[in-house]
């Protein structure tokens, strides 16, 4: 029996560009409906109107100089003024207070679009933060007025807290975490009443005041994923520019390391699936075809080398022209892998380094990897030409002076292209939070994944005006350990190296005519998001799609 849904995608006010990309695992769902003769529909409010219904521009004109002189580099030690901090708190509620608005707004068309679709479902991606309370309104709004639709909800914070949302809300007749391709096809069952809830793997749901988790079922051979769907009578927000139209291509999923701190091989298994690299580029022409677009992310958390030097072969044996970029997982490879890459059209790589010290990585992170290694893979891909991005968690569970300086040298001698840098942050299920004690934090709350699951980004602040979060590292406060992470990445700006430019955004800086200005081009971002600057934003969508879009490579 064929069924209507509709399924949605509310993150909240985009933070950055990245969110402003096609949503793959919406499009990937689309997909597996489509082809099994069901009907879709995709509200993804990740858009440039998005942005400004949520920044309205007179607190835009407000915020604008204050963040044009707090980020200003001249300014060695950037700190509001009184004035400023006060006049950013009145702005920062004001702000909230039109958001709450918004969210009314959007729950009103959301309950109109229903009425138009008679969907049989609806299903939520759930996102943190602002995304996360703002689509609980919303489909308790939609609840409200439909009493009998089922109401599902996946995404990244379901996959991070599962059970822990139904201390918050019952509104969502289930949870999908994991893999929802083969899921929602049961789910269309489930609505047509013909399979219980109690047979559909990788879902948590609630019956009678007992919470229930499945079991999980990976999809072994991603080959039998259908293609992704990102029509624009299916998927209405990718008409025009509202999104950066770079596409997320699934060429693995899974990780096997088990770091103490990631989060990856709870969300997508800790086996490491590949899709063929013949698969990875018919998908790759698909959408060249579909959509005009040249321009690629790889979706997996750890592509071994061999599998994209493998598909980089298809890609110069079908003699495509394409730029993308990739993550990277740390291990032994030459220069002349890293040059075919770079050949096939790779333009960056992502790294998680962590740490430049042996004994931080084994021991803080339980990351089974030398610096050596690390040292020798950031100059073999930067040597290739390839934007090499090193990630770095700053300061590590037992870090001290002798250890940052060797996080500094190892950075100062490899140079990569941009080191990212965050404070340590800790997930339910990962080692650090079942043994806290172990990786010298104290979590200091008897509700943490409650607390943490509702915990809320302040726009308008840096990470230190934030919220404290509810545990200790290193005997240090959060306060404490923030303002360390935000010295170490002035240690490294003053020593030339850039910070906080991703993969992607480097893929961004390339199309949108950045390149070898990719410090400017981080500037013009982190300035744009913050103070709310959407003609900037706009603009910089439009290159970016002219760019990549066929006909500038025909």
């Amino acid at each position: 029996m064929s069924t209507r849904s509709i399924l949605i995608s509310y993150a909240g006010y985009p933070f950055t560009p990245s969110s402003l990309m096609p949503d793959n695992g919406l499009a990937n769902l689309a997909g597996a409906l489509l082809e099994a003769g069901h009907e879709t529909f995709i509200l993804d409010y990740g858009t440039t109107d998005t942005m400004s219904r949520l920044y309205p521009r007179w607190i835009s004109c407000k915020t604008r100089p204050i963040y044009q002189r707090l980020l200003d580099g001249n300014v060695k030690v950037p700190r509001a003024s009184f004035k400023e901090a006060l006049s950013l708190k009145y702005l920062n509620y004001k702000l909230e207070k039109n958001q709450r608005k918004v969210v009314s707004e959007i729950a009103d068309e959301i309950v109109e679009k229903t009425r138009e679709v008679r969907p049989d479902f609806v299903g939520f991606k759930l996102w943190n933060g602002d995304g996360f309370t703002g689509s609980i309104s919303i489909a308790e709004r939609v609840r409200r007025e439909f009493p009998s639709l089922k109401i599902f909800a996946g995404g990244p914070h379901v996959d991070i807290f599962k059970k822990h949302i139904y201390s918050v809300t019952d509104v969502f007749d289930a949870l999908v975490y994991a893999e929802g391709e083969e899921v929602i096809l049961l789910l269309c069952e489930h609505s047509s009443g013909k399979v219980p809830l109690s047979e559909i793997p990788n879902i948590v749901y609630k019956h009678n005041g007992t919470i229930t988790i499945n079991s999980t079922k990976w999809i072994d051979d991603l080959d039998r994923l259908p293609f992704p769907v990102y029509d624009e009578n299916i998927y209405p927000s990718l008409a025009g520019d509202r999104k950066i139209k770079i596409i997320v291509i699934d060429e693995s999923r899974g990780c096997p390391h088990r770091c103490a701190f990631c989060i990856q091989p709870i969300k997508s298994g800790s086996k490491l699936r590949l899709k063929s690299p013949r698969r990875v580029v018919d998908d790759i022409k698909k959408i060249m075809n579909s959509l005009g677009v040249t321009c690629f992310r790889y979706a997996g958390s750890t592509t071994p080398l061999k599998h994209a030097v493998d598909i980089a072969d298809k890609i110069l044996g079908e003699n495509l022209t394409i730029t993308y970029s990739s993550f990277g997982h740390i291990q032994k490879g030459d220069i002349s892998d890293f040059e075919i890459l770079k050949k096939s059209g790779c333009h960056s790589i992502f790294f998680g380094i962590e740490s430049g010290s042996r004994e931080i990585l084994h021991r803080g992170f339980s990351k089974r990897i030398e610096p050596e290694l690390i040292h020798r893979t950031l100059m073999a891909c930067r040597d290739a030409g390839i934007f090499t991005v090193g990630s770095m968690i700053f300061p590590g569970p037992f870090e001290t002076s002798a250890t940052e300086a060797e996080s500094i040298a190892l950075l100062t001698e490899a140079a990569p292209d941009s080191v990212p840098i965050q404070f340590p942050g800790i997930y339910p299920e990962t080692d650090w939070r079942r043994a806290p004690g172990k990786y010298n934090f104290q979590i200091k709350s008897r509700n943490y994944e409650r607390q943490m699951m509702n915990y809320k980004i302040k726009l308008l602040y840096p990470p230190t005006y934030w919220a404290p979060l509810p545990y200790r590292l290193n005997n240090m406060s959060y306060k404490q350990f923030a303002r360390k992470t935000d010295e170490f990445a002035q240690k490294l700006e003053s020593s030339g190296i850039l910070t906080h430019l991703s993969d992607d955004q480097a893929l961004m800086a390339l199309h949108a005519g950045y390149r070898g200005r990719e410090r400017e081009f981080r500037d013009n971002l982190r300035f744009a998001f913050i103070a709310g600057d959407l003609n900037y934003t706009r603009e910089l969508v439009h290159k970016i799609n002219s760019e990549v879009g066929r006909a500038s490579h025909t």
